[in-house]
């Protein structure tokens, strides 16, 4: 049983910000420090992780990305404009975007371009403004469902 706080005691939000909830929030087990195929998978069951002491889900034998198809070249038409599909959620270190069981998270400095996503600018214009880096974090969140080109 992992104890998180006590509501008697503290606030909801004290409780999500404390260490324990943190670390969960943040963990990341070791063999998929860098693996590509985290976002599907999540490394395993957190749970098992940390009820066992192993740091590492007991049932996961191997890393995933191997078997995981190579990245995609998206190639967009310029004039098409990105709509963004998703609510957000303000987070200590970011901005939580969710649509469904969909969510990404993404950093403050990440704002300016999610305004952008309202149908109105080309990605040509956001490429002029925001770079290869702006793309490319669209076409992330396009892989993810949470970004329609119209």
């Amino acid at each position: 049983t992992m104890i998180c706080g006590d509501l008697h005691r503290q606030s909801l939000d004290e409780i999500w910000h404390s260490t324990t909830l943190t670390a969960w929030r943040n963990f990341r087990p070791e063999p998929c420090q860098g693996c590509s195929a985290f976002a599907i998978c999540r490394g395993g069951c957190k749970a098992q992780a940390f009820a066992c002491g192993l740091g590492v889900d007991p049932l996961l034998e191997s890393p995933v990305s191997p078997a995981m198809p190579q990245r995609r070249q998206w190639v967009f038409y310029e004039q098409a404009r990105p709509v963004g599909r998703f609510e957000q959620a303000p987070q200590h270190n970011g901005t939580l975007l969710l649509r469904g069981n969909r969510l990404a998270l993404v950093q403050e400095e990440a704002h300016p371009l999610l305004d952008k996503l309202d149908g109105r600018a080309t990605l040509q214009q956001i490429e002029q403004v925001h770079g290869m880096a702006g793309l490319g974090l669209i076409a992330s969140l396009y892989e993810q469902n949470l970004v329609d080109l119209a």
